[in-house]
């Protein structure tokens, strides 16, 4: 399975409540997951690129009605988001928000990159590994690069690595 049933277990664990919703989150509007949010007063807002791209293109904003006061951070996973999507959230979603494109692995169970609310973030870019990961970028022939695509690539062992 995916990673993610982890994640939503590690919340209730930490007596965090969790909204899981099941289905297209198109069939009844844009505007059905921001309802929730509102709503019920999420504080983080886990999404996908794909999710807010498809918003994007839609050209879909929040009203004015709608505060989304207790929302902190949105964080979006299952591909890299776009430059121009942290744009179209900051502009068209909500401006004061840590928005948090983050990258993980199935196969390790964790974060290879992660948000973090004290660090700056700039559109295209992720803030930073997550905690006790050695990270680094491998090219195609296995080496590690700067500045360039690659794979992701966890090089030592970590503190909750899977058995």
């Amino acid at each position: 399975g995916w990673m993610m049933w982890n994640w939503l277990i590690a919340g209730l664990a930490s007596q965090a409540t969790i909204v899981l919703y099941d289905g297209s989150p198109f069939s009844r509007g844009s505007k059905t997951l921001w309802e929730m949010c509102e709503q019920d007063d999420w504080s983080i807002f886990g999404t996908s690129a794909k999710y807010i791209s498809a918003l994007e293109k839609q050209k879909w904003q929040t009203p004015e009605t709608m505060k989304l006061l207790k929302l902190r951070a949105i964080l979006s996973t299952g591909s890299p988001l776009a430059h121009e999507s942290f744009d179209y959230v900051y502009n068209k979603l909500k401006s004061d928000i840590l928005l948090g494109s983050i990258s993980g692995g199935t196969d390790i169970v964790s974060c290879f990159l992660l948000s973090c609310p004290v660090r700056p973030v700039y559109r295209g870019q992720l803030q930073g590994a997550g905690l006790g990961l050695a990270v680094d970028i491998f090219d195609e022939e296995g080496k590690p690069v700067q500045e360039q695509k690659g794979e992701l690539v966890c090089t030592k062992p970590f503190p909750a690595m899977p058995i």
